[in-house]
């Protein structure tokens, strides 16, 4: 988590509340399980709120002062075009 923290300049609380309220929490279940996915990765993506709903959508930070930075978690399978910072977690031994 402190890593996570220290590479989005945010605390350690707020990096903990977006992986726990992360739609995709279940990857990292995933990631140390026995035969489990072999790759993790967390990426901290400018976004912002639209203001008719509470659904967020990719921007380009430098177009829009409503920008917001948001970590989330993906094992890269289907994401493209990550703009910001990206931390990848790969498992290089078997698990049993």
């Amino acid at each position: 988590m402190s890593r996570l923290a220290d590479a989005g300049s945010l605390e350690e609380a707020a990096v903990e509340d977006a992986i726990v309220s992360d739609d995709r929490f279940s990857l990292i279940h995933e990631f140390f399980a026995a035969n489990g996915s072999k790759k993790l990765i967390f990426f901290y993506q400018d976004v912002k709120q639209s203001l008719s709903s509470r659904q967020s959508s990719f921007v380009d930070a430098s177009n829009s002062a409503v920008a917001q930075r948001k970590l989330f978690l993906t094992t890269g399978n289907s994401e493209v075009g990550f703009s910001f910072l990206c931390l990848v977690h790969v498992r290089i031994t078997e698990k049993c």
